[in-house]
């Protein structure tokens, strides 16, 4: 009956290390998420690291998930984050340029907006993009 107490014991830390880990990727900590997961080997949780990195601008650190998980749709995430960084950084110049007039300022400071949400909410269901 000692095993059976030990794999139990076992299966419970695993699952406050999955709690956990996820706790890590709700308050954006993928750093500390990812270390926890070198012990839990979760697929999906590393999809879900690799997607906060690219969020983040990451994108050597979600690049280096996905070298493992050969995930096509995390290539194409880290592919798409990119150009919205690349407008990101492209508008963010033109918003705070004092020779463009004012209304082209303040359009692109709302295409950064836009660029941002992008990002942001890259990865998660179509549906809720409608």
């Amino acid at each position: 009956s000692k095993v059976i107490a030990m794999s139990n014991r076992v299966t419970l830390s695993q699952e406050r290390q999955a709690k956990l880990a996820i706790a890590y990727v709700h308050t954006k900590q993928f750093d500390a998420a990812e270390l926890i997961n070198e012990q839990l080997k979760s697929k999906t949780l590393s999809e879900v690291i690799a997607l906060g990195y690219v969020r983040q601008k990451d994108f050597d650190k979600a690049q280096k998930i996905n070298d493992k998980l050969k995930d096509s749709t995390i290539s194409q995430a880290i592919e798409v984050g990119k150009k919205y960084a690349a407008g990101i950084d492209a508008f963010n110049k033109i918003a705070g340029d004092p020779k463009q007039p004012a209304d082209k300022r303040q359009q692109a400071k709302q295409t950064v907006k836009t660029f941002e949400h992008a990002l942001n909410t890259l990865g998660e269901s179509n549906n809720s993009n409608s």
